[in-house]
């Protein structure tokens, strides 16, 4: 029996376009802000995926970001916000959410707080932690599992706790007193966690160190 050659030739390259891996599509989850479906971010997947022009993307919970993923972010001044769910869709799409961990409270953070709860550009969650230690095993696994968008973490020991935290990979916190430094930091590290000690702040100290993180 004669086989067309053309014929087994467009199948055999058929075949092998369905084997090549392709990337997860990225979606326009609002006018400004590209959602990017695939778990494991790396610079060479952003550059391929992102437009040129977009400066916020969104990623799904549980994205991973790896180094140079994020060096490609700071980079080209992308900000990136979580979606609250697997599919994409996100009722406060464009606000970021930071959850504030509290080990140790002080009355000029409690004075703040009403305030926190009432900003329209940042979406902030509390909820107590007992020790440390849980405050930053808590830290890593929401960061890791992409909750939000970062943590604050209130403990008499900030500088124990970033250390701690810092040992993954996927967490850059600080640990700082004035909301100048703060700039400085976020500027150059983009950190994810940051420890405070809310027993040495002052209320307007504290308020004005919100007012950097958001």
């Amino acid at each position: 029996m004669n086989v067309d050659q053309n014929l087994i030739n467009d199948i055999v390259q058929g075949v092998l376009q369905q084997l090549q891996p392709t990337a997860a599509p990225v979606t326009l989850s609002s006018p400004s802000v590209f959602l990017v479906k695939e778990k494991l971010w790396t610079a060479d997947l952003l550059e391929d995926l992102v437009p040129a022009q977009v400066k916020v993307v969104q990623q799904l919970p549980g994205t991973i970001v790896t180094p140079s993923g994020r060096d490609y972010l700071r980079q080209n001044h992308i900000d990136v916000i979580q979606s609250e769910n697997n599919n994409g869709s996100n009722t406060t799409a464009g606000i970021q959410t930071w959850k504030v961990l509290v080990v140790k409270s002080a009355s000029a953070f409690e004075s703040c707080w009403p305030e926190l709860e009432r900003s329209r550009s940042t979406n902030w969650n509390r909820q107590q932690a007992n020790d440390v230690d849980s405050a930053v095993t808590e830290t890593i696994s929401i960061l890791c599992r992409g909750e939000a968008s970062g943590v604050v973490i209130l403990t008499d020991r900030p500088e124990e706790a970033a250390c701690f935290a810092n040992r993954n990979h996927q967490v850059r916190a600080v640990a700082t007193l004035s909301a100048d430094r703060m700039k400085q930091l976020k500027t150059s590290l983009q950190p994810n966690a940051v420890c405070l000690d809310p027993q040495n702040l002052s209320y307007m100290e504290l308020r004005q160190l919100w007012r950097a993180l958001s």
